[in-house]
């Protein structure tokens, strides 16, 4: 390095660096990945905002030390024309020598000029079925100009040059755009291009184009191809007026275009007094005129053929508002299909399609009167048999149904009478929203000289005053506190309703003084307006996510194709609910018995359900309607128990016995009966092994005697007891073996004696009582 002085650049004022021992130049390239690449010079890089500054700058006059520009940086042509061809199109004429027809042939090749390294290659596109071996004529190199060793560089290549390579002369005739655009950048003008010529062999080898004319005859294929299944269809009324018994009957007229055949088929209505036969003319071919035949065709022994007919019915015999006579009969059309319409406004130019109104046409039917009612039956099933022939069930509204099944409301009354003793009778009426009935059952009191049970069964009560024949049935709001009901004849006063009575109501648009009476029996204020209902909802709809709590976002209902060849789908309902129940919260559990289930009842209920309508629901709705339909079937058909475990008070007045057995580790369970409880003793649970809860199914674990600690909850299929109490024998069992000493604790204060430390003190107390026991059997033995 020299070194740094502040003299001026001139001569003898520059030194040289004794202590500097190498000279050699520093190595600009690298290799990287097989690939060379030019060493970035950090020290002396400058950003872009220096290089233009730099660059612009133009000093007059520079004093001390000369400025040292940064050195350019040096990229190889390898990375510079890297993927940068030039593509020129050229030709060559080959002798042909074996032939008599030609004499040369035009040989059209592509050379490709690699800018990378200056290599060429020469590549023929291949021809079909021209006999030459076509393809890469000379591979990728350094092709040689002359004998002195120079090669072809790409500035001998212009338009219209002729290259001799190999002993063969290839002319440019035309080149790609990028070749255009880089030859005018390095300032070559090319010329214009040429027109490369025609081999007189191929011309003269080439055939004129086959023209194809469709004979005058029509093709039966092509129409079956282009006209399978397109059918014109025409709505036309079979005039029959006329004749003494005639009428208008409405049809359809199919004409096929794939053969020219026509139906006309009757379109029949409910009731209409005639045989369900859909087709009234069979599809055929039908002429125009049947009777413009020749005289001399003998017609009583052979059949009309297309020789003889001369004039068949065809698209353009249609139009809306005409008259056909077809086999001897009138029809007239009055309108058509919208593809009917699309065909002859492409076909024949029809623009116009209005219809004709044939409503007149039609002979109005005397209207329907229905005879009273008879007082047979209920009014909904008598009306049936004027409806129709064949009387059919009456149609429910089933949506209802399956909205409020197992919905009932419970009221509280007494009966009103002149005879004292009827006044004392109690009932409990019980309404039913899915089917608008009311059942009434009287509550059994002992000495009263009257039998308790079921006072009304399960039907609809009509008001009284009310005409028979538009009757006005009982609805939740006619039972309100202190009103009287009058069913057949026996007059009621609503003296009680139970929670869910006033839940429901509330919760529907209900008449304030029904829900006002309620809720003074029940000790809450009255409300002056319905508003104060929404308020209280809110309130409870906090504490209802106390019960669950579930994610819509992992809810869906899917719907799936059939069961192999069946017709029917199925609905598949997913819902992951999180649920954080409190341990007094209520459930049931429904036990049915299968093998007293009717069956075929079942069936017809689930074939009878309104499917149709409820298809029509969104997948939502569909899904928990069908879930309630068939939830409804079981419960109808098949016998069945409903065990509940509630934080009701009767239940909390239960008592139950529950044996353990040693032998085989099984429970049973019995329900002491109790007197005016409505709870019917007896058997609960059956001798079985029972599981606790939590444990694995692979590995159960089943109840031991430790764990009837007096005051310990156990739970038994989902019931769950409090142990009160225990016999004598189970202390004394308890106190042979090891077992817990809070266990036997717990049973020995229920008893009225001392807890006892350890266990130490069972084994004191057993001698003691063993040794009073032989001395007082020895003083007897010695009496």
């Amino acid at each position: 390095k020299t070194i740094q002085m502040a003299l001026p650049f001139l001569p003898g004022n520059s030194f040289a660096d004794p202590n500097k021992t190498r000279y050699h130049l520093s190595q600009t390239l690298g290799y990287k990945n097989g690939y060379i690449i030019p060493k970035v010079q950090d020290t002396n890089a400058l950003t872009e905002n220096d290089l233009d500054e730099l660059a612009n700058y133009q000093p007059t006059l520079t004093y001390g030390k000369k400025k040292e520009f940064p050195m350019e940086q040096f990229l190889p042509a390898h990375v510079i024309f890297d993927k940068k061809v030039l593509m020129f199109k050229a030709f060559f004429k080959q002798t042909v020598h074996e032939s008599h027809d030609e004499f040369y042939c035009v040989r059209l090749v592509k050379i490709y000029y690699y800018l990378e390294d200056d290599s060429i290659m020469i590549s023929e596109p291949v021809v079909e079925n021209s006999g030459i071996p076509q393809g890469k004529l000379i591979k990728r190199q350094k092709l040689p100009k002359n004998e002195f060793g120079d090669t072809w560089h790409w500035k001998d290549f212009n338009i219209g040059a002729e290259l001799t390579i190999y002993g063969k002369t290839f002319k440019i005739y035309d080149c790609d755009e990028f070749t255009k655009e880089y030859m005018a950048s390095e300032g070559i003008v090319l010329n214009q291009p040429e027109e490369c010529p025609s081999d007189l062999y191929n011309i003269s080898r080439e055939q004129p184009h086959r023209s194809y004319k469709t004979p005058t005859q029509f093709d039966k294929l092509k129409q079956f191809i282009e006209l399978d299944r397109k059918v014109l269809r025409f709505f036309c009324i079979w005039d029959d007026s006329d004749k003494i018994f005639g009428e208008i009957r409405p049809c359809i007229l199919h004409f096929f275009l794939v053969d020219n055949t026509m139906e006309i088929r009757e379109i029949h209505t409910p009731n209409d007094g005639r045989d369900p036969f859909p087709v009234f003319i069979g599809r055929r071919r039908i002429p125009i005129d049947l009777n413009n035949i020749p005289v001399s065709f003998p017609a009583i022994c052979m059949e009309l053929s297309e020789n003889e007919i001369t004039e068949w019915f065809e698209p353009k015999h249609f139009k809306i508002g005409e008259t056909l006579f077809i086999l001897g009969r009138r029809f007239l059309l009055y309108d058509c299909d919208n593809f009917t319409k699309s065909y002859y406004r492409e076909k024949f130019n029809v623009q116009e399609f209005t219809p004709l109104d044939v409503t007149t046409k039609v002979t109005n039917l005397k209207e329907k009167q229905i005879p009273p009612y008879n007082g047979y039956g209920s009014l909904e099933d008598s009306l049936q048999s004027c409806l129709s022939l064949i009387p059919q069930p009456p149609k429910k509204d089933f949506i209802k149904i399956l909205e409020n099944a197992n919905k009932v409301l419970r009221y509280s009354a007494i009966m009103k009478s002149v005879h004292a003793e009827d006044k004392l009778r109690h009932f409990i009426i019980s309404y039913y929203l899915s089917d608008e009935m009311i059942a009434i059952y009287e509550k059994p009191q002992r000495n009263s000289g009257i039998l308790g049970g079921k006072f009304l069964e399960r039907t609809r009560v009509q008001k009284p005053g009310s005409h028979v024949d538009s009757p006005e049935f009982y609805t939740p709001t006619d039972f309100a506190i202190g009103a009287v009901v009058e069913i057949f004849k026996h007059r009621f006063i609503i003296t009680d309703a139970d929670e869910y009575v006033l839940k429901y109501l509330e919760s529907g648009k209900f008449p304030i003084s029904t829900i006002n009476s309620i809720r003074i029996k029940h000790g809450k204020e009255p409300l002056e307006t319905l508003d104060g209902i929404n308020t209280s909802k809110e309130n409870e709809s906090n504490t209802s996510k106390h019960y669950s709590e579930s994610q819509s976002s992992q809810c869906s209902v899917s719907p799936h194709s059939p069961l192999g060849a069946s017709d029917h789908g199925l609905v598949s309902l997913k819902l992951l609910s999180h649920s954080s129940l409190p341990s007094e919260s209520p459930y049931h559990r429904t036990s049915y018995n299968y093998l007293k289930a009717d069956w075929d009842s079942f069936r017809d209920f689930l074939r009878d359900g309104p499917w149709v309508e409820i298809f029509r629901l969104s997948v939502d709705k569909c899904a928990s309607y069908i879930t309630s339909w068939v939830q409804t079937g079981m419960e109808s058909f098949i016998p069945s128990r409903r065990i509940q475990k509630s934080v009701h008070a009767e239940d909390k007045l239960r008592h139950f016995i529950i044996s353990y057995y040693l032998s085989d580790e099984m429970i049973a369970i019995y329900e002491k009966p109790q007197r005016n409880s409505g709870i019917l003793g007896g058997k609960f649970l059956e001798r079985t092994r029972v599981q606790k809860p939590g444990s694995h199914v692979d590995s159960p674990e089943f109840y031991t005697p430790t764990d009837f600690a007096i005051g310990a909850v156990v739970e038994i299929f989902k019931h769950r007891f409090i142990i009160t109490d225990a016999d004598e024998y189970v202390l004394k069992y308890l106190e042979s073996g090891k077992f817990p000493i809070s266990t036997i604790n717990s049973i020995r204060i229920k008893h009225g004696k001392e807890p006892l430390e350890t266990l130490d003190g069972i084994n004191t107390s057993k001698e003691n009582e063993s040794m009073n026991t032989s001395k007082h059997y020895s003083e007897s033995q010695s009496r």
